[in-house]
């Protein structure tokens, strides 16, 4: 059950990010933030796996 809130928290923070990466940020930032969140929905992803098996 843990796991399931860790992977729904990490696809919100992930939302998040991106939204406030394209809405406030430009340039450097802005692909830094980008990263980070997509490299979020990794372990988000993993978690979910863990929750269905």
């Amino acid at each position: 059950m843990l796991e399931a809130f860790i992977a729904i928290f990490l696809l919100i923070l992930a939302n998040l990010l991106i939204t406030l990466a394209r809405h406030k940020l430009h340039g450097f930032l802005k692909r830094i933030v980008t990263i980070f969140a997509y490299l979020l929905l990794i372990p988000a992803f993993i978690f979910g796996l863990r929750v269905i098996f």
